[in-house]
């Protein structure tokens, strides 16, 4: 019996240690573009994938922000300067759906800007005014106040 007990305390404490209790999940942002985590807040990236979890990965960690609709995506991701630990830099993305032809990974735009390219190359697409950030990681945000 003392085996047994010890033998489930350490199946228990195997299982806690390997899957935590951050898991993986996805949010579909539209068509086959999906916000995915994994972790915790800082392994959020954007996927191209029919199902989510698994497919292409079009934008890569640490993406905090996204706004979308029927043309647009926009992110911004915090990009960490490993020669630099407190200095970050945040990319701003701007993903051109109007020609997405469904399961064509070719058949859309990827723009990654800085800030200031950013409203030049909003308007320059004529990314409408209002199209904003939708879903904002309000953890990282608690993190990274300095954004």
């Amino acid at each position: 019996m003392r085996k047994l007990v010890i033998i489930l305390v350490f199946a228990f404490l195997v299982k806690s240690c390997l899957f935590g209790d951050n898991p993986s999940s996805s949010t579909k942002i539209t068509e086959d573009f999906w916000l995915e985590w994994f972790e915790n807040s800082t392994h959020q990236r954007i996927l191209f994938s029919k199902y989510g979890m698994i497919g292409n990965v079009i934008v890569n960690k640490i993406v905090f922000a996204v706004g979308y609709n029927d043309d647009f995506i926009i992110a911004k991701q915090d990009v960490k300067n490993e020669n630099d630990s407190l200095q970050n830099t945040i990319n701003y993305i701007i993903i051109d759906l109007r020609n997405y032809v469904k399961d064509d990974i070719n058949s859309f735009d990827v723009h990654t800007l800085n800030e200031r390219g950013f409203p030049i190359m909003r308007e320059y697409l004529k990314v409408p005014a209002d199209l904003d950030f939708k879903i904002i990681d309000a953890n990282y945000n608690k993190v990274n106040s300095s954004f």
